[in-house]
């Protein structure tokens, strides 16, 4: 299921980029839709991380899947280029799918901020 998931992020990724490259002027609207896919990709991977680390004894924890926020760094990172791109090449406006698309970063960021903290609090203690 997790390499399911991945493909299907992946083919988000692709569909976003050809988007990028053939039809710039409709950029602004699709990107809140992928960054959507991103924030459900990965939110609920942080709670489902969560939930099962509270099901384990104290002191154990499941680990992030520290591959699927690479993967969506990089597909943004990739997104952003591909924009910058079609900027200079066409010279339509695209400052509002790249702000999306930096505030998704930053939701990243938070998300593995969020994912880290709320795993060490349901970790709990071992006991001695």
């Amino acid at each position: 299921m997790e390499v399911f998931k991945s493909l299907l992020y992946v083919i988000a990724s692709v569909i976003m980029g050809a988007v990028i490259w053939l039809c710039p002027k409709i950029c602004d609207d699709v990107s809140i839709f992928y960054v959507l896919i991103l924030t459900t990709y990965l939110g609920l991977d942080v709670w489902n991380m969560i939930k099962t680390t509270k099901l384990l004894p104290p002191g154990e924890f499941k680990e992030m899947k520290i591959f699927r926020y690479a993967l969506c760094v990089f597909s943004y990172v990739l997104m952003i280029a591909f924009g910058m791109i079609q900027v200079k090449r066409t010279g339509i406006d695209l400052n509002s799918m790249f702000s999306i698309f930096i505030s998704a970063i930053f939701i990243l960021i938070s998300l593995l901020i969020g994912g880290l903290e709320g795993n060490k609090i349901a970790t709990g203690e071992k006991e001695e």
